[in-house]
């Protein structure tokens, strides 16, 4: 109904309002209420015209608005099936491993920065960088910036984890390996992760 619209337009303009006047970061998981109300208002609108083009057939067509939200949520579900799904046990066991990997190959005081910092933080023991930002102070802001190579300047890190190929938020990786800042671990063998660690020059004699 038009009081209905009207609470929905005025939250998702003023949810938008504070995204774009604190400048926050971009993260996929803000845009779910965009979806929600999408998939309900076009279940609505193609409803509308399925009974408009079927009078004859009001009866049939009476409950098509809820059917095609259930379809069209089904089908967006079906081709994200992989990103949806719980990962059983509730841990991430590829991050798991990974942070173990990093308490028993790495130094007890060294930094490692990433974009996931959880499950791998928790297991390795380690002070972890967040590239963005959730946990580590200017990270957060840079990255609201669409800065992605600016947390560089701010922190150095004994050792980066990154996505094989990497994510757009982890475009200043690429920049610290074009810059020679960093070398891969060899040693590190995890399927779609890469582990870099800070590039100690020879000295010259």
């Amino acid at each position: 109904n038009t009081s209905m619209n009207r609470i929905v337009s005025l939250f998702l303009i003023f949810y938008s309002l504070v995204f774009i006047l604190l400048n926050a970061p971009n993260y996929h998981w803000y845009y779910a209420p965009y979806y929600f109300f999408a998939f309900i208002y076009a279940g609505i609108g193609i409803g509308k015209l399925l009974e408009s083009s079927f009078m004859r057939r009001k009866k049939f067509f009476q409950y098509s608005q809820t059917g095609v939200i259930i379809i069209a949520f089904s089908i967006f579900i079906f081709l994200n099936i992989k990103n949806t799904l719980p990962v059983l046990g509730g841990v991430n066991t590829t991050y798991k491993e990974v942070g173990v990997w990093l308490k028993e190959h790495t130094a007890e005081n060294s930094t490692v920065a990433l974009v996931e910092v959880g499950v791998i933080g928790w297991y390795s023991n380690r002070h972890i960088i967040d590239i963005l930002g959730l946990v580590t102070p200017y990270n957060g802001k840079l990255i609201g910036q669409r800065n992605f190579n600016g947390w560089l300047n701010y922190y150095s890190p004994d050792y980066i984890i990154a996505h094989d190929p990497l994510w757009s938020h982890e475009a200043g990786v690429s920049s610290a390996l074009k810059r020679k800042l960093f070398v891969e671990v060899k040693e590190f063998n995890f399927k779609g992760l890469k582990a870099y660690k800070k590039h100690a020059p020879k000295e010259i004699l």
